[in-house]
């Protein structure tokens, strides 16, 4: 890990100045915060979790009690939330966003978009959504995942020559991401709903398509994700799933269309997009770190007036 502050990471807890809590593994009935500022006062306790709340019940019930200010809250978090003390974003760290996108000639022109989905018992309508793209668009929607499944990866991979011999070198396996982003590249729409429509819960479903320049059909959390309002759909734009694909045709078909609604690689991020990609390139240990010398904060968490309490606590004396 890469951080430009001192940090040391400690396999003892009794010696560190910072302990961090991590869901699923927690059971949230152990933990009780005021027992542990009595006991160890020089010592502050983080949730950790990238998990949403709709399945991991614990998520909301931790976060629910720290805003409330509940004596046994933990007392910071590090979640997905873009309001917690130190949000970690799926996956955006490692996005280039500003590398040259595969001509549209170049991706495939007998199919439209892929889907990587397993769970078919999501919290919303995402598989009934898919399920009618799909029946909507006859032979043009490669399913890859346990849900829906109707295209296999491997065979794709070797139908477009995706991971070629390399004369004198040895052949590498690629992992199930390399995988997966050689195959959306090739695709210019990528399904990408999440499981839930929890506020801010996006995963990778959304940032492999922005790194390989196929355009995200998403739900309405995405929308502070999204370097412009034309670089992906918004499902809730439209009246039906008909006019949803009806859309996909136009723009699949129209370079000109396709194009534009990449567009936003040639230009500014929006100033709150621009924030996510940066906290996602700093690992929350080193954020954790400044933030303890006064050098980082979260200006969107909630409740930041209990922080003068924990430099308090620690003793700290900061630059």
């Amino acid at each position: 890990m890469k951080c430009d502050t001192p940090l040391n990471i400690v396999p003892d807890e009794a010696s560190a100045q910072v302990v961090i809590w991590s869901n699923p593994s927690l059971n949230l009935s152990e933990y009780d915060g005021e027992k542990l500022r009595r006991e160890k006062p020089g010592q502050l306790h983080g949730f950790w979790s990238l998990e949403n709340a709709g399945y991991y019940p614990q998520v909301r019930e931790a976060r629910e009690n720290l805003a409330a200010a509940d004596p046994s809250a933990f007392d910071f978090e590090v979640t997905y939330k873009t309001s917690s003390d130190f949000p970690i974003p799926y996956a955006y760290g490692f996005m280039d966003t500003k590398k040259a996108a595969l001509p549209f000639e170049a991706r495939r022109q007998d199919k439209i978009a892929a889907a990587f989905i397993s769970n078919c018992n999501p919290l919303n309508n995402r598989t009934e959504i898919l399920k009618k793209l799909i029946d909507l668009l006859p032979d043009q929607i490669d399913s890859f995942g346990g849900c829906l499944q109707n295209a296999d990866s491997d065979k794709v991979v070797q139908q477009l020559n995706l991971n070629p011999l390399v004369p004198g070198q040895p052949h590498h396996n690629l992992s199930r991401w390399e995988e997966k982003m050689s195959i959306i590249g090739r695709y210019k729409f990528t399904i990408a709903f999440e499981n839930t429509n929890e506020e801010d819960y996006v995963t990778e479903k959304l940032s492999m398509p922005f790194n390989t320049d196929s355009l995200s059909l998403t739900s309405v959390q995405f929308a502070k994700f999204k370097p412009s309002p034309d670089s992906a759909l918004n499902v809730a734009d439209f009246k039906t799933v008909e006019e949803l694909a009806d859309r996909i045709k136009k723009i699949a078909n129209d370079r000109a269309l396709f194009e534009a609604a990449l567009e936003w690689k040639n230009q500014p991020f929006p100033e709150r997009f621009d924030e996510i990609i940066g906290w996602g390139k700093i690992h929350e240990a080193c954020r954790i770190a400044k933030f303890l010398r006064k050098e980082w904060r979260n200006p969107h968490a909630l409740k930041q007036e209990r922080y003068e309490s924990f430099y308090q606590r620690l003793n700290l004396t900061t630059p």
